[in-house]
C-alpha cells in the first residue's frame, strides 16, 4: 500500500465513523493538529498511538505501519493535495 492510499483509507474511515480530528486526538491523547498531520501523511507516530488509531478507525496492519514511517518527499503525489513535504520524524 502506498502512503496516499493509506491516507485515503484513513479519511474514508474517519468520515464513515463521523469522527473529527479532535475526537481522534482525544482517543490518542495528542493534539488535534499533530494527529491530523500524522493521518494526512505529514508526520509519524509511535506504535502504541498507531495501534490506538487503528482500533478506533478499523485500519489494517499495513496502514498502521505507514503511520509509523517517516514521510519523505518522494512518497507524495497529486492524489492528496498537500503543502510543503515533511522532513522530520519523531
Amino acid at each position: 500500500m502506498t502512503r496516499n492510499k493509506a491516507i485515503m483509507a484513513i479519511l474514508e474511515a474517519k468520515k464513515e465513523k463521523g469522527l473529527t480530528w479532535e475526537d481522534i486526538a482525544d482517543a490518542v491523547g495528542g493534539h488535534k493538529v499533530w494527529v491530523a498531520s500524522v493521518l494526512l501523511g505529514r508526520d509519524n507516530m509511535n506504535p502504541e498511538d498507531a495501534d490506538r488509531i487503528a482500533g478506533l478507525l478499523g485500519l489494517d496492519r499495513e496502514t498502521t505501519e505507514i503511520l509509523q514511517e517517516c514521510p519523505v518527499e518522494e512518497s507524495f503525489d497529486d492524489t492528496v493535495p498537500m503543502g510543503q513535504p515533511a522532513y522530520r520524524c519523531h
